[in-house]
């Protein structure tokens, strides 16, 4: 075997050793059943698909309700791998019926939760890969989404007007009187603009290279907490809290981990 294979096989047999992914997998899940059973409720995809009056989607409604049974199996430990696997399936069925990015989002990250417990070829094991990959896809979208961001348009502070805006009208949203009368500013907005690029390149970074820990939970709790209260995105910015704070190593590596 080659001095390639070897270490990657070594690699491969790594464990996680503080179960990180695990407790992510049931936390994570436990986040998406609330919204499943809040969206299931309220009609809020049944809605966004079409406006006018219709009849429901029988294909979304039976959608809706596996993955409400996905997520309490989740949430209860039970057969991760299986269930794992049936959510990511019925979530792809949900992005047939709308194509939100957070419905793809959550594939992607299920698929690799699924991989937690070792799969159906290694049950018991809690391979430290899944973990690394985990880390590796949060610091893409947080790196994608910086990128994405450099454009005239945004750093602009146009961006930022037209959300805030948005909600004040068309929702009454509660700003305070000062946080509104500062986002009337185009400066403010623009300065806010290169912040948030700043903190989504740092956090990238901070996820790929898996420390520190505290600032990767500072800068992914500033992000997404102004992301809530701000510009109203909730459910997207929990499950990313949650995924950066249980995945991302307190120490100074991950346990029984090195570098490949």
């Amino acid at each position: 075997m080659t001095p390639g294979f070897a270490a990657l096989e070594t690699y491969l047999a790594r464990q996680d050793e503080d179960g990180a992914v695990r407790k992510t997998r049931r936390s994570f899940a436990g986040v998406w059943l609330i919204y499943d059973v809040v969206d299931t409720l309220a009609g809020g995809i049944e809605h966004a698909r079409d406006w006018m009056p219709h009849s429901a989607s029988v294909t979304l409604v039976a959608t809706h309700l596996v993955l409400i049974a996905c997520g309490i199996q989740l949430v209860r430990d039970r057969q991760p791998f299986v269930w794992g696997l049936i959510a990511v399936g019925a979530r792809f069925v949900e992005t047939y019926e709308y194509g939100l990015n957070d419905f793809y989002y959550y594939v992607l990250m299920m698929l690799l939760l699924a991989h937690g417990d070792g799969g159906p070829f290694e049950k018991g094991k809690k391979p430290l890969w899944v973990r690394h990959a985990l880390l590796a896809q949060l610091g893409w979208v947080y790196f994608a989404t910086a990128v994405l961001k450099l454009n005239a348009d945004w750093l602009s502070g146009g961006q930022l007007f037209a959300r805030t805006e948005y909600l004040v009208r068309g929702f009454d949203w509660p700003y305070p009187s000062f946080v509104r009368h500062a986002f009337q500013s185009a400066h403010f907005c623009a300065i806010l603009a290169y912040v948030a690029v700043i903190g989504e390149l740092l956090l990238a970074f901070v996820l790929l290279a898996r420390r520190p820990y505290w600032l990767g939970v500072v800068l992914v709790a500033g992000i997404h907490g102004f992301a809530m209260v701000v510009t109203n995105v909730w459910f997207f910015s929990v499950s990313n809290i949650v995924a950066v704070t249980l995945l991302l190593p307190r120490g100074t590596r991950l346990s029984g981990s090195s570098s490949l």
